[in-house]
């Protein structure tokens, strides 16, 4: 009896054992796991500055950011990886978040910074963020597009810092992809930046080489308001643009809004600055309005900054308005001189101008002599639509609306 009972205590000592162990390795494996969900962030932060070493951790960077961004918003990005090249982010998301765009800035370690991607690299970002060398100075980005998407290349959302009263001063080059095969492609995009909202100033540089090596381009086009460099411009926003590269005869299209060469829709008070030549001679087409360098404008102002480098010889086809420079254009207060503009574009749309498609007139408009207009239509596209050689409809909202026009050539 005695030696049984020894037994029992004996057997339940081994399993009081047994148990303590198997606790252990559960508990081990429990906090191990933990530690190791917690270490998914690759990149160290030191500093306030997240060093990107690969491109694993600039992908874990963008979803850390997603999953708590009011953390990362404003860390500075440093790009160490000595080519600049980042072209496998896979995982990779947009950067930044509508209550919380970034607001860092980003510094390049090597004399090149380029990326392969599917979407932009923000989803939202500051009109401040600098993008630069070690040194200081501004660093070209170079951004090919691995697929066509209906989204812009660089940011869809720009918003105004109002911590800082110095503009964005961004260099964007677009270029082709080629898969591991070498094939290469042009593919679309929506534009370089989506929306420019109320009060964003920036400065934008864009290098456009998207043709292939037999030829083919890469297009803009989207659902909703297209233009190469922004698609949509908010209250009192301002986009200074320079345009340069291999690719001009790109097309733009707006298969359910507004399209113009540079811009689809600017709002009021909104301005937009072309720097150095500006030629385009693809084919602008949208739904609503179409416009050799803006599809609808409303007391907007576009200046050059020298006039005579500005050619369209599109062909521009709009829906309800195409002009060789604005499809449609709302002046309800404003004094707005249009010169020096070189147009000689096809017009297949709706109510079509050189200048105007539509123009609602409320103030005061002069049309100098320093314009070079030559506007055509397609017989074949001839409808019973308005058609002028300067304005297609015009439409004075006020009695005192004046519309000058002298020695137009």
């Amino acid at each position: 009896m005695r030696k049984n009972h020894i037994k029992r205590i004996a057997a339940a000592i081994v399993t009081l054992i047994v148990c303590v162990i198997a606790l252990a390795i559960d508990t081990d494996y429990m906090f191990n796991g933990l530690n190791a969900a917690a270490s998914d962030e690759s990149f160290v932060i030191v500093d306030n500055t997240c060093t990107i070493n690969c491109a694993d951790d600039l992908a874990a960077f963008s979803n850390s950011y997603q999953q708590d961004p009011a953390k990362y918003q404003k860390v500075n990005l440093y790009i160490a990886i000595a080519s600049g090249s980042l072209s496998e982010l896979g995982g990779f998301v947009s950067i930044g978040t509508a209550l919380y765009p970034f607001s860092g800035k980003i510094t390049a370690g090597s004399s090149e910074l380029s990326f392969t991607l599917d979407k932009p690299l923000f989803s939202y970002v500051m009109d401040s963020v600098g993008i630069m060398d070690s040194s200081g100075i501004s660093r070209n980005i170079t951004i090919s597009r691995s697929a066509s998407a209906d989204s812009p290349l660089f940011a869809e959302n720009v918003l105004h810092n109002t911590e800082s009263a110095a503009p964005a001063d961004w260099n964007i080059t677009a270029v082709t992809y080629k898969d591991s095969d070498d094939v290469e492609y042009a593919h679309s995009f929506s534009g370089v930046i989506g929306t420019l909202w109320d009060n964003a100033s920036v400065s934008l540089s864009i290098t456009n080489n998207t043709v292939t090596a037999d030829g083919r381009t890469g297009d803009i086009v989207s659902n909703s308001n297209t233009g190469i460099a922004c698609c949509t411009m908010g209250l009192n926003s301002s986009l200074t643009v320079s345009l340069t590269g291999t690719n001009t005869a790109f097309n733009v299209t707006s298969e359910n809004a507004n399209a113009g060469g540079i811009v689809g829709t600017m709002a009021k008070d909104s301005t937009l600055t072309v720097n150095g030549k500006f030629h385009t001679d693809g084919t602008i087409t949208a739904e609503k309005y179409a416009g050799g360098l803006v599809g609808r404008a409303k007391n907007a102002a576009v200046n050059f900054a020298d006039p005579d480098d500005c050619a369209v010889e599109s062909t521009i086809i709009g829906t309800l308005g195409t002009g060789g420079i604005f499809g449609y254009f709302d002046n309800t207060d404003a004094e707005l001189t249009i010169s020096g503009y070189d147009i000689n574009c096809v017009l297949n749309g709706g109510n079509s101008g050189g200048i105007y498609g539509e123009l609602n007139n409320g103030g005061k408009i002069t049309i100098d002599g320093s314009n070079k207009v030559t506007a055509s239509r397609t017989a074949s596209e001839k409808t019973n639509s308005d058609f002028g050689g300067l304005i297609g409809i015009y439409t004075a909202s006020v009695s005192e609306a004046a519309l000058n026009v002298a020695d137009i050539t």
